[in-house]
């Protein structure tokens, strides 16, 4: 799978899953490639992908196979054992993509805990406050956060949408090429420059230094 290679927000550290020990974990190095670890202690789960740094640096999220669960990176290596969020209703788990800024809020989407895991479509967020799940739409998927925490960019088939979290409204951004094969997307801190990807099924982590 892509290993989904995350910045740290200070830009010092990188976050991924591999399976390099066997299965799938999260693993961090440092941007020159040195002091790789692993992230958390995962013997009691079979996987854990996906990681969602916490707007501080000190915190990870990531899917695990049941829920979300949060990672405290403060604490020692030995020490870190990721926590589960309460699940999003009976039979349902949630996926994060996205933190936002203020902190206060994992967007994602919730996903039936059956083995094909089946995704339900729509844009969810959790509240790190309250312990609980909002629904903002019914279609729609790859909720990303812009940096001010009020507005989301997210995929519905092969459009890219802007969500407003408080008028529950979208609109349209762009559409890809009829045929693309696009299904990523990433955004600059600044908001500024939007990055269309496309997803691989293996892959190692490359760093380009833009001039």
């Amino acid at each position: 799978n892509n290993p989904q290679p995350h910045w740290s927000p200070d830009g010092t550290r990188i976050a991924f899953y591999s399976n390099r020990g066997g299965k799938y974990e999260i693993w961090i190095l440092h941007a020159d490639g040195s002091q790789l670890e692993r992230a958390a202690v995962m013997s009691d789960w079979p996987k854990a992908v996906h990681p969602v740094w916490s707007p501080d640096g000190q915190r990870l999220a990531c899917d695990l196979d049941e829920n979300e669960a949060l990672i405290d990176l403060t604490r020692p290596l030995a020490d870190r054992h990721p926590v589960l969020l309460p699940p999003a209703g009976r039979g349902l788990g949630f996926s994060a993509s996205s933190w936002s800024a203020d902190g206060r809020w994992l967007a994602g989407a919730v996903h039936v805990q059956t083995p094909d895991r089946r995704q339900q479509p729509g844009v969810v967020l959790y509240s790190l406050a309250d312990r609980r799940y909002v629904r903002l739409t019914d279609r729609g998927d790859s909720a990303t956060w812009l940096s001010d925490s009020r507005h989301l960019l997210y995929w519905d088939g092969g459009k890219l949408l802007l969500l407003d979290t408080l008028s529950r409204t979208s609109r349209q951004v762009l559409t890809t090429p009829s045929g693309s094969d696009y299904n990523d997307f990433c955004l600059s801190p600044d908001d500024r420059v939007l990055y269309l990807a496309r997803n691989t099924e293996e892959g190692d982590i490359w760093l380009l230094t833009m001039r």
